[in-house]
């Protein structure tokens, strides 16, 4: 993922939200951008941490079924914090907040595929390689906003889930080439 580009985006986002002609808007404005300078390091962390990954060699196999288990129970106790994590940044209120983990809440996952990611020194896995869609049930429906959109997250074994190993070049990087091009939705790059 790109700094920058991550930045900008987010800037134009905030600025457009904060345009709602309270008379705390610069605040509310110096919060969020206080918030998201933060997760600058954990998206730097991430890009090391999967150069680090390829640079000492990593290899790919099948998941097996306890591979499959441990990323369906990884996904469905921490992708909610995971979520909520970057989107707090946005919460300036504590009405905010609630409202914020009221609307992320019911996710079900399909996984497309998942491959396990071993260091090739060691021979032991390090973490997985996930290609998944999701839906959320909310108030007894079903929503399918990311439904065949092919969402790409890399687990790994010991360290909490972070939505920021989602990003096409950390996948790219980590889980190769082969598997983002062979996984990837049709409104990938």
């Amino acid at each position: 993922m790109k700094k920058n580009i991550f930045l900008i985006g987010i800037a134009a986002l905030v600025l457009s939200g904060c345009n709602s002609g309270s008379e705390n808007s610069f605040e509310k404005f110096t919060k969020i951008v206080t918030n998201l300078s933060s997760y600058s390091s954990e998206v730097d962390e991430w890009n090391d941490y999967g150069a680090n990954l390829k640079k000492n060699g990593i290899k790919y196999e099948a998941a097996n079924s306890s591979d499959q288990k441990f990323v369906q129970d990884k996904m469905d106790s921490e992708y909610v914090n995971a979520i909520n994590h970057v989107g707090s940044a946005f919460t300036v209120t504590e009405k905010s907040k609630q409202e914020l983990e009221k609307e992320n809440q019911g996710y079900k996952f399909t996984y497309n595929k998942i491959v396990t990611v071993k260091d090739t020194s060691k021979n032991n896995t390090v973490g997985y390689c996930v290609n998944y869609d999701s839906a959320r049930v909310i108030d007894g429906q079903i929503k399918s906003e990311d439904k065949d959109k092919k969402n790409f997250l890399y687990i790994d074994k010991s360290r909490p889930l972070s939505i920021f190993t989602g990003s096409n070049d950390f996948i790219k990087v980590v889980c190769g080439d082969d598997f983002y091009n062979k996984y990837k939705g049709k409104d990938a790059d």
